[in-house]
């Protein structure tokens, strides 16, 4: 066991001196930013670490006054190539290999020295082996100060860092609010615009319905006489017709037709027949009370009255009353006194299906040639069942 303790004691200085070494070389890779200035560069410093781990395994086995000649050239040969590496990054711009280059300067002057010294060529005051002892431990020192320095400017980094990410933060913030301001801006006007838009459509569609309204209207309208004319009629009898259909009430309908226009037309041309048409207008008008009653011109002197809901006493009634007001108010026309009669046809029903509106119109018009048969100036008034 004693023995054994010897044997390591003489190898001891050889093996951490190659140790310390093949860790310097790795601590360098790890501290240098050697790979991304030179590949070739950082794979000699690997290869130094393998060099140095060999140099261990042939220390415990070789003469140990062969190794540690071989070892303090080796050693020149690694701190010169550092040496000139930390010199180069230094140039490079590489502030942390300042420091580096000044502790590996201590470790060569050093190893160059116990070299010397070891060969005889430079007598030194103390051995070789405490020589380097001192200059491992002053490269060591000062590889601590660069540590600690390293640390120093990478929380530096780190602080300046997170300053720099605080404020782009900040910033984005910043640019995050403006533009949902900007966003929120350009939805108010927007919206402003579309409020604006719709409104206007919609005063346009509401002037355009009125104005359809009174097209309407004006198609419905006999320009002569201000009646409804026979398109109106039409549609309001088939209106009409599903009404009393659909309610089960009575509809009658009145055909009048003024007697002897056509002597009129001649005797007074035809602005004379107009007047006299106008005239019948007026007269008819004056009996139609109700807003569901309806009076249109249907042909050059027929007239058409619509009375929903009346049966036939009721319509009879109405159109005795236009034939009698008709026949006691003549028309002055040109200081002439024009006396104007009507024949009537009335008929009611209540309405079963499409066909049986126009059926009904159909009846009317058959009691008004009966009353035109009859002499004229007269009213003929049949239940459409009559005839069925």
């Amino acid at each position: 066991m004693e023995h054994v303790s010897t044997w390591f004691q003489g190898k001891a200085i050889l093996v951490f001196a190659n140790a310390t070494i093949m860790f310097a070389a790795m601590f360098t890779r790890s501290l240098l930013p050697i790979k991304a200035h030179s590949v070739k560069l950082d794979k000699i410093t690997q290869a130094i670490s393998w060099v140095c781990g060999l140099s261990i395994i042939l220390g415990l086995i070789l003469p140990y006054s062969f190794m540690i000649k071989a070892f303090l050239l080796l050693l020149s040969l690694i701190v010169i190539f550092i040496l000139g590496l930390g010199i180069w990054l230094t140039l490079k711009g590489v502030v942390v290999a300042r420091y580096f280059t000044i502790a590996w300067g201590f470790l060569l002057i050093s190893g160059l020295c116990a070299s010397l010294d070891n060969v005889n060529i430079i007598q030194l005051p103390i051995s070789s082996n405490n020589l380097l002892i001192i200059g491992g431990a002053v490269e060591t020192l000062i590889l601590a100060l660069i540590l600690a320095i390293n640390y120093s400017h990478s929380r530096d980094d780190l602080i300046e860092a997170q300053q720099f990410a605080l404020e782009q933060e900040k910033q984005a913030n910043m640019a995050k609010e403006n533009l949902l301001e900007v966003h929120k801006r350009y939805q108010d006007d927007l919206e402003y615009k579309v409020q604006e838009r719709t409104l206007e459509l919609e005063i346009t569609l509401r002037e355009l319905s009125e104005v359809n309204q009174e097209l309407e209207r004006l198609n419905a309208i006999d320009p002569l006489t201000g009646a409804h004319n026979r398109r109106h009629f039409d549609k309001r009898l088939r209106s009409e017709g599903r009404r009393s259909r659909r309610e089960q009430t009575p509809l009658s309908l009145i055909i009048v037709d003024v007697d002897h226009f056509k002597q009129i037309n001649d005797q007074h041309g035809h602005d004379g027949g107009d007047a006299c048409l106008i005239h019948v207008t007026n007269v008819f008008q004056k009996h139609i009370h109700r807003p569901t009653d309806d009076l249109c011109r249907i042909g050059g002197e027929e007239f058409a009255i619509i009375l929903p809901n009346t049966d036939l006493e009721g319509a009879f009634h109405v159109a005795e009353n236009m034939r009698d007001s008709l026949a006691s108010t003549p028309l002055d026309y040109e200081g002439e006194t024009i006396k104007l009669t009507a024949s009537a046809g009335v008929s009611t029903t209540i309405i079963i299906d499409e066909e049986h509106a126009q059926n009904l119109f159909k009846f009317a018009d058959e009691c008004l040639y009966e009353a035109k048969a009859a002499g004229r100036n007269t009213v003929i008034h049949k239940h459409l069942q009559e005839k069925l």
